[in-house]
């Protein structure tokens, strides 16, 4: 059986205290694995970098930026956000969106205020089928779920790429996070693969050691095979000293405020099936409920192994993606 590795058993034994914190005075079978579930994500695998929220607050106080929407910095600062091309409207998309086909080919849906019309007289009004615009370049620049989104490569509008993906995840520095979007994305340049990028859409997100998120295919960037891809050094080279802190619990750290975890690829992201399973873990051991004297401790985390195991988790890895069970 494999037991959790050492570089993992501080982070766990924290979540086993916050698991008991939550249970105290209570019956386990009172307490829904949703309830625990969510409790452990946000206060202990997603809980702010303390730099990293001392950083936001000290650049609020020094900055009028952070009086401005987030989203609309990132729009901003995007590196297509002033490169126009040529389309025809189509139609009219949903959510206000305006259907276009691109004069290189392909069709876009675009927000109102990424077109505007190459007729002078028909500025400020609706546009028609048939009518001749430019559009911006840049791809999404909208907001989704909490996160704000931009893409590349063929992938999907506002969607994670098809297939085995890794997730990297930046820590942002709250007082350069306009300088963070053209640099990833510049890495990300001549990079021929589908990519999605996603940015905590609301400034105290930034202090999450995952507020920003990088997915792309495992092939791509080779760090489950051990086999680093050169988009990797372009990436940590390109965010240098614009990230910062530790990673999300249980993620393997590659530089300062960049750490990865290969995508659960069944819809839940890589935080939620790791703090489901340890609730479930929690909540049907009751050796797991005991104190951590010390002298129980191992024994503890024989039984926590266990339990991951179970749920599909290698408690040595548990960055790699979930094992079907018949196969853990």
């Amino acid at each position: 059986m494999s037991a959790i590795s050492l570089a993992h058993e501080a982070q766990l034994a924290r979540a086993l205290e916050v698991a008991g914190a939550t249970l105290a005075g209570r019956a386990p079978e009172a307490v829904p694995v949703d309830e625990l579930a969510a409790v452990l994500y946000g206060q202990w695998y997603a809980v702010p970098n303390a730099p990293a929220a001392l950083l936001a607050a000290a650049a609020s106080e020094r900055s009028s930026r952070h009086t401005l929407p987030l989203a609309a910095i990132l729009r901003a600062t995007h590196p297509d956000a002033e490169v126009w091309e040529s389309a025809v409207v189509v139609r009219s998309g949903l959510h206000g969106t305006v259907v276009v086909r691109m004069e290189a080919g392909g069709i876009r849906a675009v927000a109102r205020g990424d077109l505007t019309p190459e007729v002078t007289g028909k500025v400020g009004r609706t546009p028609e089928p048939g009518d001749r615009v430019a559009v911006r370049a840049r791809a999404g620049g909208l907001v989704e779920g909490g996160w704000w989104r931009t893409w590349g490569g063929g992938c999907r509008a506002g969607q994670a790429p098809a297939g085995d993906l890794t997730r990297i995840y930046l820590g942002p520095r709250a007082d350069l996070i306009h300088l963070l979007v053209p640099a990833v994305l510049g890495a990300l340049r001549d990079l021929d693969v589908p990519w999605l990028f996603k940015v905590g859409s609301e400034w105290p997100m930034l202090a999450r050691p995952d507020g920003a998120v990088l997915y792309l295919p495992d092939t791509a960037v080779g760090l489950a095979a051990g086999d680093a891809t050169p988009v990797v050094a372009q990436l940590v080279g390109a965010v240098g000293g614009l990230v910062s802190g530790s990673g999300p619990a249980l993620s393997v750290p590659v530089a300062q405020g960049i750490s990865w975890v290969q995508d659960p690829g069944d819809g839940s992201s890589f935080g939620e099936s790791v703090c489901r399973a340890l609730a479930l873990a929690f909540l049907s051991r009751p050796e797991l409920h005991r104190p951590d004297d010390g002298a129980l401790r191992s024994e503890r985390f024989v039984v926590l192994a266990a339990a991951l195991g179970e749920a599909g988790i290698d408690p040595e890895a548990p960055h790699l993606r979930q094992r079907p069970k018949e196969a853990a």
